[in-house]
């Protein structure tokens, strides 16, 4: 079994590998950990994945005080709001496809375009 261990490298703690949520993958991100994955099981091309980002432009502490409450009250205080009524993100949805089902990926080679 093969694990990508990203925690000792410092990219991927820029936020912009994350999205706002700061939970999951950001688009860059996904793309980051694929390409460090493929560089963990020995693929060629894969190298520059630890690569660093540029530098962000500098935020003013009134903008990362703003940043950091609209995160506390957007993502933070809903998850904690649900922990303290024992609720789940999950609660009350339906799968997308809750019965097993065949898999079909469709032929691009005969659609119109």
């Amino acid at each position: 079994m093969t694990v990508l261990d990203t925690f000792p490298h410092r990219v991927t703690s820029d936020p912009r590998l994350w999205s706002g949520d700061r939970m999951h993958a950001s688009p860059l991100g996904h793309a980051r950990i694929a390409a460090g994955m493929a560089d963990a099981l020995g693929l060629p091309g894969h190298e520059g994945w630890l690569a660093t980002l540029p530098p962000l432009a500098p935020v003013s502490v009134w903008g990362e005080v703003t940043a950091q409450a609209r995160w506390c009250t957007g993502f933070m205080g809903p998850w904690l709001w649900r922990r303290v009524r024992g609720r789940s993100s999950g609660d009350g949805r339906e799968a997308k496809r809750p019965l097993l089902g065949a898999v079909t990926v469709p032929d691009h080679d005969h659609e119109p375009i």
